[in-house]
């Protein structure tokens, strides 16, 4: 071999080395699940869907929709994203044709498709909602074939500024029923309290109530927020559902609450942690009214029950009566999955265009007196609390992670406060006893994972009774779930995986093995 060949010889295989190298460090050992790419258990995909106009919005996968359960025939669901100022018309096939005005679709995964995805430049949407309107007779409730339509005008531009506002609760979960900072008497919800006021002429509490559920369970069809807003949970306001036109059960919730509340209707929140079965992660949440005027419902298995003396009939909003035949359940039905005495009432309080949540109650403890919920608006410290001498007050703090609590201040018992850590059940609770300010840092330590901690300060302020009696006070903050912080220095180096560091030395190793062969044969030759 001569000299001058060698040396290509040995550039070559260099080159052939180091580009094996490069993509064993940009790859996790040459596996993928991302679409487009071929796998054992995902086909190609190669088109679409598509977006009508690219400046205008943007189509997402939604995380942990991809479904293998049937090999034949995987599926991916995508959700149609808005820009600021713009808004989602709907899904058509590839000829125009109009398939669906649900942001969300499911699309085969293994082969092409040629839906767009449709938007329009933003300003003001024009909703129209068709609902039934309750009719009252001597046998009970019906409701009629023909539709009534409502319009309402909706601003794109609140409504995405409202989506992007981080300032308002929004991940907490059912289990915690606190989403009365985003009730609303304002804008669009007075003009629908305004349009069913002519409908509620005459009626009784109850009846009102009615017309109102009918209202709400027509206005928003079921949809998860994982298809919605790519969250497990996350709280809508009344715009935002009516703008989309689709919502959870909360969402529904949040929605009846606002109309029923600012037309004088005495309600709130039903929640349930798990269904019957005791199955974590099904929790629900819907609404309860106040009876008035002598008013009752009679019948088996009726989901009410009795706070200050006063019966709530339970209600429920998500539903989709279009589908169903305009079936509208009303007052008093619960499905068989839940049992009232399993849930949890937060009396919602309206005055003068202020809500509150008054209370949050075990159900199933029967007749109980109302104390007072205190709720935050994000994520980092609960506001300072104001309670009276007298009053109790709970608190009990979780994180995203398991972690140990540790507590401090002057607000502890010993520390000349009246609070105590109650280690076990992981509650911070006490009765105030003097007048004054009380301030308890709460520093959690993740026992999973790399160390991390996060502190959270709560400060009571301590008034003067006024006489008229003591209540609780039940702090519920952020779902009781506040996020811990890494304490190691941020590392902005890329990590390598193990495998992907065997693979890129191998290829160096064989590289210079490769090159000392040429070499000595070089030399010999």
């Amino acid at each position: 071999m001569n000299k001058p060949l060698a040396v290509v010889i040995a550039v070559i295989a260099v080159a052939v080395i180091a580009v094996l190298a490069i993509s064993g460090l940009g790859s996790d050992n040459g596996e993928t699940d991302t679409p487009g790419e071929t796998t054992d258990t995902m086909g190609t995909i190669s088109v679409g869907p598509f977006v009508n106009n690219i400046d205008m919005g943007s189509l997402e996968p939604v995380s942990g929709s991809y479904d293998i359960s049937d090999p034949d025939n995987p599926t991916i669901t995508y959700r149609a994203v808005a820009k600021q100022g713009f808004q989602f018309l709907c899904w058509t096939d590839s000829e125009g044709n109009y398939i669906t005005d649900n942001p969300s679709m499911t699309f085969p995964a293994d082969r092409d498709r040629d839906s767009v995805a449709v938007f329009i430049e933003g300003g003001t949407r024009s909703v129209e909602i068709l609902w039934y309107v309750p009719v009252f007779g001597e046998n009970g409730v019906t409701f009629g074939d023909e539709p009534e339509m409502m319009n309402i005008s909706i601003s794109s531009f609140d409504w995405c500024a409202s989506i992007e506002d981080g300032a308002i609760q929004r991940m907490s979960t059912v289990r915690s029923p606190s989403p009365a900072a985003l009730l609303t008497d304002d804008g669009v919800i007075a003009d629908i309290v305004s349009e069913l006021d002519r409908y509620t002429v005459g009626l009784t509490n109850l009846q009102k109530a009615m017309v109102v559920l009918a209202f709400v369970q027509d206005a928003i069809d079921y949809e998860t927020d994982k298809n919605l807003y790519n969250q497990e949970e996350f709280w809508a306001t009344p715009m935002e559902s009516l703008f989309l036109g689709y919502g959870d059960c909360e969402d529904g919730a949040i929605l009846f609450v606002s109309i029923a509340s600012a037309m004088g209707i005495d309600c709130g929140f039903v929640t349930f942690a798990s269904d019957r079965a005791g199955t974590e992660g099904s929790g629900h949440m819907s609404i309860a009214i106040a009876l008035n005027d002598g008013e009752d419902i009679t019948g088996g298995n009726v989901a009410t029950f009795v706070v200050d003396g006063i019966t709530y009939a339970y209600g429920e909003t998500a539903v989709d009566p279009v589908t169903i035949d305009n079936v509208h359940p009303m007052f008093g039905v619960l499905g068989s999955s839940y049992a009232i005495t399993d849930g949890t009432w937060t009396h919602v309080v309206y005055s003068d265009g202020v809500f509150t949540a008054e209370s949050t109650l075990s159900i199933g403890n029967g007749d109980r007196p109302t104390g007072h919920v205190i709720y935050g608006t994000d994520f980092t410290n609960p506001p300072a609390i104001h309670i009276r001498v007298g009053d109790g007050f709970s608190y009990t703090p979780g994180t995203t992670l398991p972690a140990d609590f540790v507590v401090s201040g002057d607000g502890l018992v010993g520390n000349g406060g009246f609070l105590a850590w109650d280690s076990e059940t992981g509650t911070l609770s006490g009765i105030a006893s003097d007048v004054g300010t009380f301030t308890v840092l709460i520093t959690a330590t993740s026992t999973e994972g790399p160390v991390q901690t996060a502190v959270q300060t709560v400060t009571l302020i301590v008034e003067a009774s006024d006489g008229v009696g003591s209540s609780d006070h039940h702090l519920i903050y952020g779902d009781g779930v506040w996020n811990v912080e890494s304490t190691a220095p941020e590392d902005t180096d890329t990590e390598i995986g193990d495998g992907e560091q065997d693979d890129t030395m191998l290829y160096i190793v064989l590289g210079l093995v490769t090159v000392a062969l040429i070499i000595i044969a070089w030399r010999v030759i």
